[in-house]
C-alpha cells in the first residue's frame, strides 16, 4: 500500500514538474517517457525520506543514476551533440520507452524480492560491537590498509594484479571512517583515536585528490554519512550540502590535473594534491570557477559519461543499421569465474573488457589512451535486445535487493560495514557488469566460505531441569 501511495504523489510531482519545463529538443513523446521514468525516481526518494535505511538509499542512486544518464537528457532544449558517437533520432522512440521501463524494471524487481526480506537468510546477525572493540576494529583497519597498500605496490612491482586486494585497498579509507564513526555516535571520544583517523582521513583525501579520483572522495565522505542515517534516523542535509559546495571547486578543477595526477601514485600524488588544495582553496578566484561553470553549461550536451543516451544509440545503430548481432551473455560470460584469483585462470580476460566492447562498437576509437565505461543498460541490449534492457533490469533491482538483505539491510555493524565496503560498486551503472558485480561475487563467496567452513559453530543452549 505505501508504494502505490508514494508513486500517486510522485505522479502529481512529475505532472506539476512537468508544466514548467521547457520545450523538449527530442519532441513529446521521448519526454514524456521521461517523465514516466521520473515517478519511480521520485517515488523512491519519498520512500528514502520515510524509511532513512542503506539499502533503500542504494536503490535510490541506482535508480536516480539510470534515469539521469538515459532519460533525462531527453528533457533538455538541446539536442546531444554526438561528437564520437551516433544517434539516428528514428530510434529514439524506442530507446526512450525501454528506458523508462528498464527504471520501472529496476524499482519493482528490488521491491519484489524485498516484500520477502522475512525469508532472506542473513549472513551477520543485528549485533552491535562494544566500543572497545570498535576502537581496535578503527586501528587494525588503519594498519592493513597501510599494509595491504605495500602489498599491493609489492605485487605491481612483480606484475601480479589482483583486483580484489585492490578494492580493498581502495575502500578501506571509506571502511576506517564507517568503524570510527560508528564509534564515535555512540559517545566514544578517545583523543588518540580521533587524531590517528583525522590524520589518516587527511591523508587519504589529498592521495584521492591528487589522482583526480573524485569517486572516491564523494565514497569517503558518504561512509560517515550512510552511519548517522542508520544510527540516528535522520538525514543530516545541512551538513551534506556544505561539504557538497565546499568539493565544489575540487570537482570543477579535476579534469585541469587529470593528465598531471592520474597515473601517479605514492609521494608524487601526494605532491599533485596538495599542489590541487593550494590552487583552489589558497588561490581560490571567483572568476575561474565561473568560468568552468559556464564552460560545463555549454557543453553539458555534448556526448560524456554522464550520458547514456548516446551511448545507447550508437549500440542501437550498430545491431539495427550495421547488423551487429546481439551477443546473448557473451559480454558478461567470465562473470561466474570471478570467485577464483585470475592466477587459477590465467586465461580469464583483463577487466578492461568494458573499453573492448567500446572499441567493438565503435564508441570509442582504439588510438585512444583513456579508458571508457560500458554502462549497464547499454550492455543489457548489446546482449539481448530491447526485452534484454527490462528483464535484466529487473534482474539488476532483484540482485541489489538480495545483496542488501545478506547483510540484513545494513541493520548490525557487521552488515553495515560490509554494505558500505560494497557500495562503489552497488550503485554503478555506467560500468560494465562484470566490472560492476563481479567483486561483488567475490565477497559473497569469501564469506560463504568463512560460513561454511571457518567459522566455529555455537552449542546449543541446553534448558535447565528444575
Amino acid at each position: 500500500m505505501r508504494h502505490a501511495v508514494n508513486i500517486a504523489i510522485s505522479a502529481v510531482l512529475v505532472v506539476f514538474y512537468s508544466i514548467f519545463q521547457p520545450a523538449p529538443a527530442y519532441g513529446e513523446f521521448p519526454a514524456i517517457m521521461a517523465y514516466v521514468g521520473l515517478i519511480p525516481v521520485l517515488a523512491i526518494v519519498i520512500g528514502l525520506i520515510k524509511r532513512k535505511d542503506v539499502s533503500t538509499a542504494i536503490i535510490t542512486l541506482v535508480i536516480y543514476q539510470t534515469w539521469n544518464m538515459f532519460l533525462s537528457p531527453y528533457l533538455w532544449e538541446d539536442k546531444i551533440v554526438a561528437v564520437h558517437r551516433v544517434i539516428r533520432e528514428e530510434h529514439i522512440p524506442l530507446m526512450a520507452t525501454f528506458s523508462a521501463l528498464s527504471v520501472w524494471a529496476i524499482y519493482i524487481g528490488f521491491f519484489t524480492f524485498n516484500s520477502r526480506k522475512a525469508k532472506v537468510s542473513p549472513f551477520f546477525p543485528d549485533k552491535k560491537i562494544s566500543d572497545k572493540k570498535l576502537q581496535r576494529l578503527t586501528i587494525a583497519a588503519i594498519s592493513s590498509g597501510f599494509a595491504i597498500s605495500v602489498f599491493q605496490f609489492l605485487l605491481g612491482f612483480i606484475r601480479i594484479q589482483i583486483s580484489f586486494i585492490g578494492m580493498i585497498a581502495d575502500m578501506m579509507p571509506a571502511m576506517v571512517l564507517c568503524v570510527f564513526s560508528i564509534y564515535y555516535l555512540r559517545g566514544g571520544r578517545s583523543l588518540f583515536l580521533i587524531i590517528i583517523v583525522a590524520l589518516y582521513t587527511i591523508y587519504n583525501f589529498i592521495y584521492y585528490i591528487g589522482g583526480t579520483l573524485f569517486i572516491y572522495s564523494i565514497i569517503l565522505i558518504s561512509a560517515p554519512v550512510a552511519v548517522y542515517v542508520v544510527e540516528r534516523k535522520k538525514i543530516p542535509v545541512v551538513p551534506v550540502v556544505i561539504v557538497a559546495i565546499a568539493l565544489l571547486p575540487i570537482y570543477m578543477s579535476r579534469h585541469d590535473y587529470r593528465s598531471e595526477g592520474l597515473l601517479t601514485s605514492g609521494s608524487k600524488r601526494m605532491e599533485i594534491g596538495m599542489k590541487i588544495l593550494e590552487d583552489e582553496y589558497g588561490n581560490f578566484s571567483w572568476e575561474r570557477n565561473k568560468s568552468r561553470l559556464q564552460e560545463s553549461e555549454e557543453e553539458s550536451n555534448v556526448d560524456n559519461r554522464f550520458e547514456g543516451v548516446s551511448y545507447l544509440a550508437t549500440v542501437v545503430h550498430c545491431v539495427e543499421d550495421r547488423d551487429y548481432p546481439y551477443q546473448y551473455g557473451k559480454t558478461f560470460v567470465w562473470l561466474p569465474t570471478l570467485i577464483l584469483p585470475r592466477v587459477f585462470l590465467p586465461m580469464r580476460p583483463s577487466m578492461n573488457m568494458g573499453d573492448e566492447w567500446a572499441v567493438y562498437y565503435r564508441v570509442k576509437d582504439k588510438s585512444w589512451n583513456a579508458s571508457i565505461n560500458f554502462p549497464i543498460l547499454v550492455e543489457f541490449y548489446a546482449n539481448f535486445g530491447w526485452a534484454g534492457m527490462v528483464l535484466l533490469s529487473f534482474l539488476q533491482g532483484w540482485l541489489i535487493a538480495f545483496v542488501c538483505g545478506k547483510f540484513n539491510y545494513g541493520r548490525g555493524d557487521i552488515n553495515l560495514m560490509i554494505l558500505v565496503f560494497l557500495l562503489p560498486k552497488l550503485i554503478v551503472v555506467e560500468a560494465n557488469i562484470t566490472l560492476s558485480y563481479g567483486l561483488i561475487l567475490q565477497i559473497l563467496f569469501v564469506i560463504w566460505i568463512y560460513k561454511k567452513f571457518f567459522k566455529p559453530k555455537q552449542l546449543p543452549v541446553r534448558r535447565q531441569i528444575r
